[in-house]
């Protein structure tokens, strides 16, 4: 510990250093954890010990970082899941956003192979498998997590791998679908229904792809802390 830094200071920025996940969120678990730390601390002025030796007390009595770190994390890793599978629940509805890229512009007569009509059928099924497992997801997340002592790792990492593979395959299959639209015929680039079909696939898959990333890194193994 630096000897500039206030013992409650530096206990806050070891917790951190071991926590990941979204930052507003974590900087209100931190917030909550300065707030009992400084209540305490008060508390031993109060009864006598000087201002460092108080904070030490303070500290020495919450419990070491490593002790805490885990449920802070369990907490932050469950909010993380809920906010992907409350976005994954939403990929079935892009799916169906989607079949408006099979909309013609007038004067065309495009039909898609027969292969390809296969593999979107697959995608549009993997799409709703993808959103049942959110709602699986938001239900052991919420009441079930406290009947079976779940830890949200386990229930949100796979998730978020389901979600990175399915999303990557139906964007990626948008895409090409958008490509050969276009070159079967220019005027789609100009046609409403591929328009708004292009929006919504880049909006929420784009999301999507940032939000599972995220979510792997902050759920994967835990670097060593000194």
């Amino acid at each position: 510990m630096s000897t500039c830094e206030a013992p409650i200071d530096h206990y806050l920025r070891l917790l951190d250093e071991r926590l990941r996940g979204p930052a507003s969120r974590k900087r209100d678990l931190l917030t909550e954890a300065r707030d009992s730390l400084w209540d305490a601390t008060e508390a031993y002025r109060d009864s006598g010990l000087e201002a460092v030796a108080a904070q030490r007390r303070a500290v020495a009595e919450f419990g070491t970082p490593d002790q805490l770190a885990p449920a802070y994390q369990a907490e932050l890793t469950a909010g993380q899941g809920r906010r992907l599978a409350l976005v994954v629940a939403l990929v079935p509805v892009a799916m169906l956003t989607a079949d408006l890229m099979w909309w013609q512009p007038p004067a065309t007569t495009p039909s898609a192979p027969s292969g390809f009509l296969l593999m979107v059928r697959a995608l549009d099924w993997a799409s709703y498998a993808a959103g049942a497992l959110a709602l699986v997801t938001l239900l052991l997340l919420g009441p079930a997590s406290r009947r079976w002592h779940l830890a949200p790792r386990t229930v949100v990492r796979p998730l978020a791998l389901v979600a990175l593979v399915v999303g990557g395959l139906i964007w990626a299959l948008g895409a090409f679908a958008g490509v050969n639209a276009t070159l079967e015929s220019p005027a789609a680039l100009t046609w409403p229904p591929m328009i708004a079909a292009w929006i919504m696939l880049n909006a929420t898959f784009g999301l999507l792809t940032w939000m599972t990333v995220r979510v792997i890194a902050a759920t994967g193994p835990r670097p060593v802390t000194a």
